[in-house]
């Protein structure tokens, strides 16, 4: 059974980060307790889209860095 954290994946058409709950069955089992756990789902944009078509995941950490919009505000 795996409990991820993060999950990434690619091209939906728009980028998007939320967190999704779900109940662990195995340890609720065990317990006789419900247990909520929650994955962080991010996901990238199309292909064009130079601020989230693309990401930097830290891997000790697991913190997600997006990139600064090309010349933005130029």
């Amino acid at each position: 059974m795996t409990r991820p954290e993060v999950v990434l994946h690619g091209h939906w058409h728009h980028t998007h980060d939320s967190e999704l709950s779900w109940i662990d069955r195995a340890t609720t089992e065990e317990s006789g307790a419900l247990t909520w756990r929650s994955t962080r789902v991010v996901g990238l944009g199309c292909d064009s889209d130079t601020s989230g078509g693309w990401l930097v995941l830290d891997l000790p950490t697991l913190v997600v860095l997006w990139p600064s919009p090309v010349n933005a505000g130029s």
